[in-house]
């Protein structure tokens, strides 16, 4: 029989996003704490690509020039600042650098130049959605809300509507559609209690995507 300490050492590994066709990155903990880990089609070994005593919480995925992007906060403090992993040179960076604020990490634009999240700056009450220049870092609010959680989700292969999430509790979670030229955001399901609408896929053309529901 086995000790019981041999089942304290259990590995979990999480959220995988496709770099290119080749590897993806994931969050583990094998090395005791979630870390970024990079992995490979052929079945490679995977690679630790950040090292931090902090765990990271959420990975954003990677943009065209294969830098991963994920959220960490310091001490538990749940206060989630994003950071990128660059590619070359496999440099970890704090992009918000914003103690003060909370960030939630959401996909990058198709030409590499955006990255979507929400933030709650603003007002520590509310939930905007944001993006940030990936040239220059710096953020715009690109929505601005008046309620609490406000997700991002997955963004439309051309890169002009923005599927979010406005979460009134665990079980009560309702997705919107923003476009991105118009500025104009709408419900794609109507509220009703105790519904959730989750995990949106797009179409590979953008003129439509699959989610999870229970809505009935």
């Amino acid at each position: 029989m086995k000790p019981i300490s041999a089942f304290y050492n259990v590995m979990s590994s999480a959220n995988p996003k496709w770099i290119d066709s080749e590897t993806f990155a994931f969050i583990g903990n094998a090395s005791g704490a979630f870390q970024v880990w990079q992995g490979y089609a052929d079945g490679r070994a995977p690679v630790q690509l950040s090292f931090d005593e902090n765990r990271v919480w959420t990975l954003g995925g990677a943009d065209i020039n294969k830098n991963v992007y994920f959220g960490m906060d310091t001490g538990g403090d749940e206060q989630e600042q994003i950071y990128k992993v660059d590619w070359n040179t496999k440099e970890v960076i704090n992009l918000t650098n914003n103690p003060k604020a909370r960030h939630y990490i959401g996909p990058s634009s198709p030409d590499g130049k955006w990255l979507y999240f929400a933030g709650n700056a603003r007002n520590p009450a509310n939930f905007d959605l944001c993006r940030m220049n990936l040239e220059t870092y710096e953020q715009e609010i690109i929505l601005q809300n008046e309620d609490n959680y406000n997700n991002p989700g997955s963004l439309s292969p051309n890169g002009r509507y923005l599927i979010f999430n406005k979460m009134k509790g665990l079980t009560v979670n309702y997705m919107w559609i923003l476009d991105l030229e118009t500025g104009k955001a709408e419900k794609v399901v109507e509220e009703m209690e105790f519904a959730t609408a989750k995990n949106a896929c797009w179409n590979k053309d953008s003129t439509g995507f699959w989610f999870l529901t229970n809505y009935q």
